[in-house]
């Protein structure tokens, strides 16, 4: 037979399912732990987080407390390989959520984290709660300073970052204007030659001799500056024209004689504008252009205008500028340049969409650009950007200032930070890009670095916190198995402190707290002994008290009942007289009615009374309604010596009350001096009230059953009374007072009929009420049963039966049957009389309602006389009824 203990095998197999369930938790929250950190980027801390937490609160239900500590450092462990393989692992993995959002989690997890500790932290042991309290508090003051470190540095990268772009911005922005400014200038170096305006005044009077040479001229000019790097290298071509708009010299010869006066681009000269920087115009290639146009001034007179030199450049130049720009911020960092109308006409990087719109504009103004040749021709829709977040943060700019934005043609698309920079020689912006991840990559590095630390910071106050709770707790311990082998009651175990502290100062006190812990328990011990002895008293005292309770609600005879009560308090508590004392009819003296000694029954037989509120403890008790207790009786002064009673040296009078009503009292005397303790009166009372509530009760139910008796004793009369009257009303008609059944059948039985000659053999005389057949009528012949019918004790009737001499002599069974027959026909007969007797008055009532209704009808006087003869007379079955108003006639 195994010797194990069912419950405790029950206990261990559901401990190691639980163990069961905790490291398989473990094992998922490791494998949920390493897997995402290594998939996405920035979820290190908030998979730790969580694993601590939900292997904490699974350990807290599964598992007893004193494994809590162990986990807890399990879960702490792989949570701080997952925030290591988060941080070393490629930081090219995409991030699941922002850092925002991922903030906002690891804020909430923590607040949950610190809750659910808070609200259990009274159930683990000592050191765990140490280890908790310090490691919990330095993780706090660790991750917040690091926050704090990690906010100011990240605001310090990201304000260094801004600065870098906005110069950036502002430097392309200047080398564009510088660039518009050199070509202005260099344009109008060449309008000042004379040879220009020697040629607008005399082209109308001389021959074009020189033409071709002043115009190969300008083109030498142009390839020399073009060897220096500067717009001129993409400039193609000049022209020569009048005030009125005629071209008269064009390095392309197609366009000599051409007047432009109506095109987009000369329209500020036409109108007085001297020298500009035309904006981006589409040609009739569809090429984009941008004109310089510089006057030709007369040679004497400086304000006269005499004809425009115009150069005419292709926009290379400004992509080349642009393009210079890249990587000024660092990798991938690129510069776009747009127009007044959104319209992108450089890119560092990725040159797409040249010549589009970026910002959304309506159809309408569209083509009305395109009619200025601002835009290229051709369908509005391919020349409409798709750069929807870049536009969106554009159409909130209009000064410099920095925005973030997605570019749709990188896919997946890619997130940069740019600032937005005006130019001075045109309404351009200038908006200088460079990736989110270049720029926040220190930031990234830095946040490895502050975790890393951060964490070496809790681990090592987390080792910490162990070694010190170890070092605190080590000496609690040892008391804590010393009080615990003291309350198993070896009294000899002894505690030994090597500390100078306040635990020392505890184990001392513990000592000293011990030796008087076990004088009070040998104290206790000796208390509860005496103890034990007092409520076994008390539980006889209670029992025989309740044995009086039992005994005063059994009986409802005082004549009996009060003798036993006396006799069973003096058996029980042993007590020399008990006496029991009622007021009489007038409530001037306490009758004796019962007492268990023999003075006592001497006192009874003289009929023993003592005046209330006079004579003696009884009197005074009966008069005052108050328990009165002499002790020592020789000293009482109440008391009078009763010579019946001479051994008394102790006596108690408690007062009977019910109700608030004195009904007498309960009288015991003992032969010893103080013999009566509090617990005895207490216990005693309760006996003189249980007793004081039965007398009451007998006292009612005597009453009750007079009343029952004198009630019944009415009804019996009323009933009989009734029968009587009923029995009379059929003297003299024919109506039946009987029935008879024989084998013929069965008749109704008359009185004035003689039915002597249906009883052949079994001749009996007629039963009259009142009337008892006597014994010699019985027929020799037959066995004859005679049973009365009664009603309330009341005889209204026989019933006589008979029986055939062959089957004998009636049986007790027989008789029994019979008589409960007979019982039932009784009750059913007065039921039936008092139906009877209501249905009778129903119909006077009606009977009555009728006459007094018909004689309303009429209030003639002689109509209502004649009216109540005749149906009075007809109601009542009467031969002659008669009303006679005034004095009687002498008929």
């Amino acid at each position: 037979m195994n010797g194990n203990n069912p419950s405790q095998t029950q206990k261990n197999a559901h401990l190691n399912r639980r163990w069961l369930l905790v490291w398989t938790s473990i094992f998922f929250f490791v494998f949920l732990g390493i897997i995402p950190s290594m998939v996405f980027r920035g979820l290190g801390i908030n998979l730790a987080l969580f694993m601590i937490g939900v292997l904490s609160i699974i350990t807290w239900r599964a598992l007893p407390l004193k494994e809590f500590g162990s986990i807890l450092t399990l879960s702490l462990v792989f949570g701080v390989i997952t925030v290591l393989l988060d941080l070393f692992s490629a930081q090219s993995r995409p991030e699941l959520f922002s850092s925002n959002i991922q903030a906002i989690i690891s804020a909430s997890l923590i607040v949950l984290i610190i809750a659910f500790f808070l609200l259990t932290f009274q159930q683990y042991p000592v050191q765990l709660r140490l280890v908790i309290a310090i490691g919990g508090i330095s993780t706090l003051a660790v991750f917040s300073l690091a926050f704090g470190i990690k906010t100011v540095l990240k605001d310090s990268i990201v304000q260094s970052n801004v600065l870098a772009l906005n110069s950036s911005a502002a430097r392309v922005g200047r080398d564009l204007d510088s660039a518009i400014v050199d070509a202005q200038m260099d344009l109008r170096n060449q309008a000042y030659l004379p040879l220009y305006a020697k040629f607008l005044t005399t082209m109308q009077n001389e021959e074009q001799t020189d033409i071709k040479s002043i115009w190969d001229n300008l083109l030498v000019q142009g390839k020399q500056a073009a060897q220096n790097n500067t717009p001129q290298n993409y400039i193609i071509g000049f022209s020569l024209i009048n005030k009125q708009g005629k071209i008269l010299l064009d390095t392309q010869e197609k366009s000599v004689g051409m007047d432009i006066s109506g095109l987009p681009y000369f329209q500020p000269a036409i109108h007085g504008k001297k020298e500009f920087v035309s904006d981006i115009f589409f040609a009739d290639d569809n090429q984009p252009y941008i004109y310089i146009i510089e006057p030709v001034m007369a040679e004497k007179v400086n304000d006269t205008v005499l004809g425009f030199l115009t150069a005419r450049y292709q926009i290379g130049f400004i992509q080349r500028i642009v393009l210079q720009a890249n990587d000024l911020v660092g990798p991938q960092s690129f510069a776009i340049l747009l127009d007044e109308n959104g319209l992108q006409l450089a890119r560092g990087q990725m040159p797409i969409d040249f010549y589009k719109l970026v910002l959304p504009i309506d159809l309408t103004k569209i083509s009305k650009l395109q009619e200025l040749q601002r835009l290229p021709a051709g369908d509005t829709s391919k020349i409409v950007s798709l750069q929807a977040s870049l536009a969106s943060e554009l159409s909130k700019s209009e000064q410099l200032q920095n925005i973030k934005y997605e570019d749709s043609n990188t896919s997946p698309g890619q997130t940069y930070i740019a600032s937005i920079s005006s130019m001075a020689q045109k309404p351009w912006r200038v908006i200088y890009s460079q990736s989110e991840t270049y720029l926040s990559a220190p930031i990234v590095d830095l946040n490895v670095i502050i975790q890393l630390i951060s964490l070496g910071l809790v681990s090592i106050s987390i080792l910490a916190a162990f070694a010190i709770s170890a070092i605190i707790v080590k000496p609690i311990k040892t008391l804590a198995l010393a009080a615990s082998a003291r309350a198993k009651g070896e009294t000899s175990a002894r505690v030994k402190i090597d500390t100078d502290d306040e635990i020392k100062e505890l184990s001392n006190s513990m000592e000293t707290m011990g030796d008087r812990l076990q004088r009070i328990v040998m104290e206790m011990e000796k208390r509860i002994n005496e103890r034990t002895v007092e409520l076994e008293n008390r539980s006889k005292l209670m029992q025989a008290a309740t044995e009086v309770g039992r005994i005063a609600a059994t009986y409802r005879d005082l004549d009996v009942l009060l003798p036993k009560i006396s006799r069973l308090i003096s058996e029980r508590f042993g007590y020399y007289h008990v006496g029991i004392f009622l007021l009489d009819d007038t409530g001037e003296y306490a009758v004796l009615r019962a007492s268990n000694s023999d003075g006592g029954q001497r006192l009874l037989k003289r009929n023993h009374k003592l005046q209330v509120g006079r004579q003696g403890i009884v009197g005074y008790v009966a008069g005052s309604q108050k328990p009165r207790i002499a002790l020592d009786v020789g000293e009482d002064a109440i008391f009078l010596t009763n010579p019946e009673l001479p051994l008394t040296r102790s006596e108690m009078a408690l007062p009977l009350l019910a109700g608030g009503k004195v009904l007498g009292a309960l009288d015991i005397q003992s032969v010893h001096s103080n013999a009566f303790s509090e617990e005895t009166i207490s216990v005693m009372q309760v006996a003189a009230d249980l007793l004081a509530v039965a007398i009451e009760n007998a006292s009612l139910f005597s009453e009750s059953k007079a009343a029952l008796v004198s009630m019944r004793k009415a009804y019996g009369d009323v009933s009989e009374k009734s029968w009587i009257e009923r029995m009379a009303s059929k003297v003299g008609i024919s109506s039946p007072i009987g029935y008879r059944s024989i084998e013929r059948g069965s008749y109704p039985i008359n009185l004035n009929e003689n039915q002597n000659t249906n009883l052949e053999a079994e001749n009996a005389p007629f039963i009259i009420i009142g009337n008892k057949p006597e014994p010699e009528t019985l027929s020799k012949s037959a066995s004859r049963l005679s049973i009365p019918i009664k009603v309330r004790d009341n005889v209204i009737g026989f019933v006589d039966t008979f029986k055939s001499p062959d089957t004998g002599r009636w049986s007790s069974e027989e008789q029994e049957a019979i008589n409960s027959l007979v019982d039932q026909l009784g009750v059913a007969l007065e039921s039936a009389r008092l139906y009877e007797n209501s249905q009778l008055q129903t119909q006077r009532e009606h009977l009555v309602g009728e006459l007094t209704s018909r004689l309303q009808e009429s209030l003639d006087v002689d109509n209502v006389l004649r009216a109540a003869v005749i149906e009075i007379r007809t109601a009542l079955g009467l031969n002659d009824v008669s009303i006679v108003l005034g004095e009687r006639p002498n008929k």
